[in-house]
């Protein structure tokens, strides 16, 4: 018996978050100017990129290297990102065409 209960007041439980869930979702929410189209190409500078970029060339360390991680467990890290920016430096090399 006691286990119809709960299994009841799961039951009662799933179709009210539904019926709430298809309430809310049918009022209609209103468009905000930060997401408009136009906004993002704003926020958007496209540039044309010509040429090689060197961004790939060594990332994790850069990122490491620019990150607000603590300085003093920053040369950890440093042991881990080093060899592997050297393991990926072929593909990083070709990346910087694209």
């Amino acid at each position: 018996m006691n286990t119809f209960r709960v299994a009841l007041a799961v039951a009662a439980l799933f179709w009210g978050v539904a019926a709430v869930s298809a309430a809310t979702a049918a009022e209609p929410v209103p468009a905000s100017p930060v997401f408009s189209d136009t906004a993002v190409e704003a926020a958007v500078q496209l540039e044309d990129r010509q040429g090689y970029n060197s961004d790939y060339l060594f990332g994790m360390s850069r990122g490491l290297a620019n990150s607000t991680m603590t300085p003093a467990l920053k040369p950890l890290f440093f042991v881990f990102t080093i060899p592997l920016d050297i393991a990926f430096l072929p593909f990083a090399a070709i990346g910087g065409f694209f």
